[in-house]
């Protein structure tokens, strides 16, 4: 992949030039020249596809900058033999599995692992319920009779680490605008900045101490959060699978800059209900969390026809049909229609223009998974590689080890 995202040459020729050189290093590189030339031969025919030719530029330099040979941390040759071990995807090296042992691991365990890699710690989910605290009290001051809600990610505990918060704040009554500007007063003098240009009545501040973003929303009076909140989490209970497949998706778009929902990108909102919806749509794989994310690169990736349907979850799961279940799409309009559980006519997609990139990168991860064919146990060909680390860049996530040290050693032992 570096090759071709470095390179302006054939694929040809670069495929050519990667044979030649693996001849003349000898047969102790033999493993890893066939392993470069596959992928070489599957980027070729990925670059054929009009999809994959706009995802490229983001996410294959995402992947490049993140994978450092499955050593981690980007430890040298040197490094890595004088300690006499090999490392693994830090999601595994937190659950201490061997690097040995590592590609015998079935795909669906390793979603698990990573998911619980990736969730947040006890600590990360208090320093964000001290924050929307600190901003309600800052709206109570201003709005004696409002009330914040967390909605989003951080309400289903599916935030990633560098995710921001979603509040809202109900009951700001009729001199919602008026006071504005004394609310925005209360928060600067709180620790948070205000970042980019107030919307109506949506601010984004940011805490200038933990420099974690928080979008806030104003209502007049109730809103239907509390409401839809409910609905997703009895979901995500009836699917217990559903969670790490969305932090394993939402990664991966977050490193190709393709969950940015301002420049174009999908909201977490739109991703948890695809997953819930192919959950109700597969219940045979439902319980299997590496079935359920294949089928789901590979449904939206090559097969769904964002066009003409539109994507819906059942919010009563006795009125969910069985089998595929095809829904009329408004005419015109956005690129996706993915309808929100609580009013199918309201879109949570509208504003995603990148859907190209999306159904490439998608279609690129279940072809790389597809792909993916451990070694035997006593072969070292594929010690320390992982399935997800085919499509996920690690680098950057073990800087998070000391940091889930002493939480995940103890959820370790509910995980297979």
């Amino acid at each position: 992949m570096a090759a071709v995202a470095q390179s302006n040459r054939p694929a040809h020729r670069i495929n050519s030039g990667r044979a030649q050189r693996g001849a003349r290093r000898g047969s102790d590189n033999e493993h890893s020249h066939q392993s470069s030339g596959e992928q070489s031969s599957d980027t070729t025919r990925m670059m054929q596809m009009g999809g994959y030719q706009q995802a490229r530029k983001s996410g294959v330099r995402a992947r490049k900058q993140g994978r450092g040979g499955y050593r981690g941390r980007g430890a040298s040759s040197s490094e890595a033999a004088s300690s006499g071990t090999e490392s693994t995807a830090p999601w595994f090296k937190i659950m201490n599995v061997p690097s040995e042992a590592v590609a015998s691991v079935p795909l669906g365990d390793e979603v698990l692992y990573f998911g619980n890699f990736m969730s947040l710690t006890p600590g990360e989910k208090a320093t964000r319920n001290m924050m929307k605290s600190a901003i309600t009290d800052a709206a109570v001051s201003v709005w004696p009779a409002c009330t914040g809600r967390v909605y989003g990610s951080f309400a289903y505990n599916l935030s990633l680490p560098a995710s921001d918060v979603d509040l809202i704040m109900e009951d700001c009554g009729d001199d919602l605008h008026d006071h504005f500007p004394l609310f925005v007063e209360a928060l600067l003098g709180a620790g948070y900045e205000v970042i980019g240009e107030i919307q109506g009545a949506f601010l984004k501040v940011k805490n200038q101490k933990t420099k974690i973003g928080v979008n806030i929303t104003f209502t007049e009076g109730k809103s239907p959060v509390r409401t839809s909140v409910a609905v997703i989490k009895q979901a995500l209970h009836n699917f217990p699978m559903a969670s790490s497949v969305v932090m394993v998706i939402r990664t991966v778009l977050s490193q190709c800059n393709l969950i940015d929902v301002p420049s174009g990108g999908i909201s977490s909102f739109a991703i948890i209900i695809m997953v819930l919806a192919m959950c109700q749509e597969h219940p045979d794989i439902a319980s299997d969390a590496g079935a359920l994310l294949k089928e789901f690169l590979r449904h939206f990736g090559s097969t769904f026809d964002f066009s003409r349907h539109s994507i819906k979850m059942y919010v009563d799961e006795e009125t969910c049909p069985n089998g595929m279940s095809m829904f009329q799409r408004p005419e015109g309009g956005a690129l996706m229609w993915i309808c929100d559980p609580l009013d199918p006519n309201n879109n949570v997609a509208e504003q995603c223009t990148k859907l190209a990139h999306l159904k490439g990168m998608w279609n690129y991860c279940y072809m790389a998974l597809s792909k993916w064919e451990p070694a035997a146990p006593d072969s070292s060909a594929f010690r320390g590689r992982t399935a997800l680390s085919t499509i996920i860049a690690h680098n950057a996530l073990w800087a998070r080890l000391g940091k889930l040290q002493p939480h995940n050693e103890m959820a370790a032992a509910s995980l297979p």
